[in-house]
This record gives C-alpha cells, structure tokens and sequence, in this order.
C-alpha cells in the first residue's frame, strides 16, 4: 500500500489546522550577526552635512549624523562617519562596495570606531541600511546575505528583529 497520498494529505491538514489559529508571524531580514558583532554602534541616524576631503591621495567624505535612537552602543546625539570616495571640485572617486553618503539620508548604520577616529561602516555597504517612506510607511531597505537584491520591509518590526539580534550576539559573546 502507498502511504505517500496519506502523509500528504495529514501534513497538509496539520499545517492548515496551525495556520488557521489566527497568527501572523513577520519574518524581518536583520544583518548578519557578525557584522552586528563588529559594530560598536548601531544607530538610526539623519545625515545632517557631509563634505568631501582629500588624504592620502584619495577622496573621503566626512558626514555629520544626527542620531535618533540607537540601538547597540553609548547613544550620542551626533556622531561624525567617514566613507571612502566623494566629489571634490569635480574630480569623483568611488570605491566598489561603499555607499554614497548624502545630506538628508536616513539610515539604520552599524558603526565601528578605532582610536577616538571618525566612525565607519561596518561591512562596507552592508553597514548602510536606508530609511524611506513608502505609500505613508517607514520602510529599510535590507541587502541580502550575498548582496545581490534587496528587500524593503516596514521599519519598527525591523527594529523588533535587529534588537533580537543584537541580544543574540550579546549572548553569544
């Protein structure tokens, strides 16, 4: 005797008696747990001014954030962000990875700090994750794990997801 039709249909009617109880659960994709490890601060942030600057033969902009809530670290109401590449008197570089940084851009950043040095980006432009409105509704923008697409979900369950993981990663330590 075939079993196979009868395990289908007893699968399917579990799954269908668990899915009518009435719940929803919102999968929210977070950043990987090592790049929130590696942040010594993890903010939601305005970028209040930017400016570009030459060192070392390379173009660097220099922004200025103005935190709203963070989430992993000492909150500071402003914090200064170093990213490779910028514009100076028309001479543009752009280094492969990195995110232009923009007056008026809202982001969740992970941040890391070495010596009292400006902050920088975690995981390049992984470390970026953009705020925007979207039909009345905040919403980030989330790279996938090999950062080939993204996804765009509502902004306060993607805060519930990235507090889990941050405690996660506390736990993990």
């Amino acid at each position: 005797m075939n079993r196979r039709p009868f395990l289908k249909l007893a699968l399917g009617a579990s799954m269908l008696a668990w899915s009518s109880r009435g719940r929803a659960t919102l999968y929210v994709a977070t950043p990987s747990d090592a790049l929130i490890a590696r942040a010594d601060v993890v903010t939601l942030a305005r970028v209040e001014s930017c400016g570009a600057e030459w060192w070392a033969g390379r173009i660097l902009t220099r922004a200025v954030l103005a935190c709203e809530e963070t989430f992993k670290g000492a909150h500071a109401p402003a914090l200064q962000l170093l990213v490779p590449g910028g514009t100076i008197d028309g001479i543009a570089m752009r280094v492969a990875g990195y995110p232009d940084v923009r007056a008026g851009d809202r982001a969740v950043l992970l941040l890391a700090q070495i010596h009292g040095a400006p902050h920088r980006l975690v995981g390049a432009a992984a470390g970026k994750l953009d705020v925007r409105i979207d039909g009345g509704v905040e919403t980030i923008r989330v790279p996938s794990a090999d950062g080939r697409t993204a996804t765009r979900a509502p902004l306060a369950p993607f805060k519930e997801s990235l507090r889990a993981a941050i405690e996660r990663t506390r736990r993990a330590r």
